[in-house]
């Protein structure tokens, strides 16, 4: 019965994997066909912000955003919103608190591997069922309206912690000033403007090493590498 229960398992989490992929692929197609080459001169000189909404995010995408246009941009900052309490790989977990430090701990490996010039962990409890409270936005308030151009999560992403992070701080910034990253959804639409970057494998490989907390994701993580192994999209 074990045995069954365990062959059981994998089939199902092969079909989801290859279910990921063909989805992934299908965006891709749109994007490349639909996306310029990233101008990275909209971005010289920039202070730039990016939220997530999860230790772990900046995977996907942005970090690799982050990493070709580095070089020309002013700089850098970070707000990660939520503690992502709720998700962990079994063989860590202790409690919901020990797992948001965790996951916390991971966050700032992660910054520091990016070079990122300050980063903030607001450490609200996941699974947000409406936009941050007001005490939380005054807390960096500021940095929103300092900034040059604001990195959010796709604005169509249903993860209640992607969908209202990025609901409340894209009411703060003129929308001219915005950008959308994906973490997995990407919403499709040709009315939007799309740009290319390079995927770095060695950015996605370090910070696979640094978030072990989280290789339960690993058929998600791999997923999207497969795919979008060459190329990363953002839109506004």
């Amino acid at each position: 019965m074990i045995l069954f229960k365990q062959i059981f398992s994998l089939f199902f989490i092969l079909i989801r994997h290859l279910k990921m992929i063909y989805r992934y692929k299908l965006m891709y197609f749109f994007l490349i066909v639909n996306s310029k080459k990233g101008y990275n001169k909209v971005f010289s000189g920039k202070k730039i912000l990016i939220v997530t909404a999860h230790p772990d995010d900046e995977v996907f995408c942005i970090a690799h955003v982050i990493n070709e246009i580095k070089s020309v941009i002013k700089s850098v900052s970070w707000i990660n919103t939520t503690l992502g309490q709720n998700s962990i790989n079994k063989r860590y977990y202790i409690s919901k608190e020990e797992t948001g430090k965790i996951r916390k701990s991971e966050f700032q490996l992660s910054m520091n591997r990016l070079g990122v010039d300050s980063y903030l962990h607001l450490e609200v409890p996941s699974y947000l069922k409406s936009e941050l409270p007001r005490e939380v936005i005054n807390l960096v308030y500021d940095k929103i309206i300092d900034c040059d151009i604001l990195f959010l999560i796709d604005r169509n992403d249903k993860h209640p912690d992607h969908y209202f992070s990025t609901k409340t701080f894209e009411n703060l910034k003129d929308k001219d000033a915005i950008y959308y990253y994906n973490v997995q959804k990407i919403t499709l639409d040709t009315k939007l403007q799309y740009f290319s970057f390079k995927f770095d494998d060695k950015i996605f490989n370090d910070l696979i090493k640094i978030y072990k907390s989280q290789d339960h994701m690993k058929y998600s993580f791999q997923a999207y590498r497969r795919v979008f192994n060459k190329k990363i999209f953002i839109y506004k």
